[in-house]
């Protein structure tokens, strides 16, 4: 059973007043999806014309590419809506990161020298290139965690723009989970890095969403916690203590508690893995709340894990936490398997729109991967012997099932000319 061409066809849906527009839309998404070359706006003209032989003129395509008039957030809403199973446990499972691109050339909207502190010794610490703000949704699909793009923005420093337009990355941060509580009721546990993970974004994130949201974060180790305040019998004057006395820095901490630990176990980058914890509530002048804090000892190593939903158990947030890996995972998809990072578009508008179409193919396969039959998910884990299969393993089967439907379909000129069996053989080349 196909379920890529339903969504595909669903796409079409948001350009009402065009019904042009809506195929041709569909049919570049599809021709990202499709494994061969990348997705730069040339190779996708490309594979429009000579694989999936949609004829459409080059200025038109430019046109289109570089469309002001393309309503992502309506876009992204509908994608939302068709995920089959969006939550987990009863919550939003969203994981917060940013991303760098490398660019070569002059005048490319976004480019700007960012420092990177994942730079090797043989790499510039400043490369000229795009910075983007991206939040996803993690969902447990069959037997693995995957990273599902919903939204991003890019970002740009204090030197590239006016007091008055500049934003941080903890504010749009904040503004892309905003728009993304309006699409469900439900609550959201944002999965994120120690450097996001703090009490700028969680505080903004009560204000302006409410108590609907929660966060899962890594402590660093020089980070202070306090204990829980005491219940004075006497009154006395003045508010009562709303933080406890010191109880001490992570590392220290750590240190502390490591012969008191636990050994539980939990699925960890996907193994089953027994870890040996300790966890305990403290109050934190970060957060300005209680916060649970898991210590997980490896070796001679430990990390401290901390969230404000102090409901989830040390299984799930060591579950959820090695899951926020798949927005790693997730660039790597968009820029290397996807090849967002080879595209040479340089306006605004281009630019913005190149990144989202290549993000919503990644959702795509993601979503119609979630419907899969159950022979089609024996046919990705070989049979239960693997448990865990790569994106790309599930982009190759779905566009095989789609070129299975075409060649079902009566069409006289992919009879004629025998396409069906040519874009087979091109995937086969590509696989």
């Amino acid at each position: 059973m196909d379920t890529l061409h339903p969504l595909l066809v669903s796409l079409q849906e948001v350009f009402k007043r065009s019904h042009k527009k809506g195929q041709l839309f569909s049919a570049v998404i599809l021709a990202m999806i499709l494994p061969i070359g990348t997705a730069m706006s040339s190779h996708v003209h490309r594979k429009l014309e000579q694989v999936l032989y949609f004829g459409i003129n080059k200025t038109r395509f430019y046109r289109f590419m570089a469309s002001k008039k393309i309503n992502w957030d309506n876009i992204w809403e509908k994608i939302f809506r068709l995920i089959p199973s969006s939550t987990t446990h009863d919550r939003l499972i969203v994981a917060l990161d940013d991303s760098m691109t490398p660019k070569s050339g002059k005048k490319i909207f976004g480019c700007e020298h960012f420092f990177d502190h994942a730079a090797k010794h043989n790499q510039s610490q400043y490369p000229w290139s795009q910075c983007f703000v991206q939040i996803g949704l993690l969902n447990f699909i069959h037997t693995r965690w995957a990273f599902l793009p919903l939204l991003t923005r890019f970002y740009c420093s204090v030197s590239k723009a006016t007091e008055s337009n500049f934003k941080s990355k903890i504010i749009i941060a904040c503004e892309l989970l905003y728009k993304l509580s309006t699409w469900s009721d439900s609550q959201i546990l944002v999965v994120t890095d120690s450097w996001f993970g703090n009490g700028k974004l969680y505080n903004k994130l009560r204000a302006d969403i409410g108590g609907s949201v929660e966060v899962l974060t890594m402590l660093r180790k020089n980070s202070t916690l306090c204990g829980l305040p005491l219940e004075h019998v006497v009154k006395k004057l003045g508010r009562p203590p709303k933080y406890g006395s010191r109880a001490g820095s992570v590392k220290e901490l750590a240190i502390k508690y490591k012969t008191q630990a636990r050994e539980v176990t939990s699925l960890v980058y996907g193994k089953e893995r027994k870890m040996f914890v300790y966890d305990e509530i403290f109050m934190s002048k970060a957060f300005k709340c209680k916060i649970k804090v898991v210590f997980t000892y490896y070796k001679n190593h430990f990390v401290a894990l901390a969230t404000t939903d102090l409901n989830l158990t040390v299984e799930q947030i060591l579950e959820y936490y090695s899951a926020r890996w798949k927005i790693e995972s997730g660039f790597k998809e968009l820029k290397h398997d996807i090849g967002s990072q080879k595209s040479q578009v340089r306006l605004e508008t281009s630019v913005k729109n190149h990144l989202n179409m290549c993000m919503l193919s990644i959702t795509i396969i993601w979503i119609a991967t979630m419907s899969l039959s159950k022979q089609c998910v024996d046919e990705l884990t070989h049979n239960g012997i693997k448990s865990q299969y790569s994106f790309s393993q599930a982009r190759k089967l779905l566009v095989n099932q789609y070129n299975k439907l075409r060649v079902c379909k009566n069409d006289t000129n992919l009879q004629k000319n025998n396409k069906a069996l040519w874009l087979n053989l091109i995937i086969k080349l590509a696989a």
